[in-house]
């Protein structure tokens, strides 16, 4: 899933905007998998929170939801730009606001595209769970405790 999240990244972000806030050429590969990395540490909090509904509500397009990860997501990517790069803040922020919600665009996209395949939702909560939970399986269970 990683890789694949890095794949992302990497087709939906062009090479300059990375070089333009400072990253070094050969720092450029880090920069990606650190945005990738932040995505993933941050969904991972979400739902070892137990905010597993939110996320899913984020993933099928609620707003609200959607913003408060992405905006979460720009502040650690920002944070570890700065840290971890060298970059000042500004360009670090500017960076961020810059790939974050490019790629969460597009994850959200494929991941609900293929809902029940290796790519989709349930696979990527599977996932981050550490396959402890069939998210299919939980969230069946909640609509239909919901409907009782």
């Amino acid at each position: 899933m990683f890789y694949k999240l890095n794949q992302l990244v990497r087709e939906n972000t062009k090479e300059e905007i990375f070089f333009e806030a400072g990253i070094a050429k050969e720092s450029l590969g880090n920069a990606i998998s650190e945005a990738s990395g932040v995505i993933i540490d941050v969904l991972k909090s979400q739902l070892d929170s137990g905010k597993a509904r939110d996320l899913m509500n984020s993933f099928k397009g609620k707003k609200t939801e959607q913003e408060l990860l992405i905006k979460m997501m720009i502040k650690k990517y920002t944070n570890r730009l700065n840290s971890y790069h060298g970059i000042s803040p500004e360009k670090s922020s500017e960076l961020a606001f810059l790939v974050i919600p490019i790629v969460m665009k597009r994850f959200v996209l494929v991941t609900l595209t293929n809902v029940k395949e290796e790519k989709g939702i349930f696979a990527l909560l599977n996932w981050l769970s550490g396959n402890t939970v069939n998210f299919e399986s939980f969230f069946l269970r909640m609509d239909e405790v919901q409907i009782a």
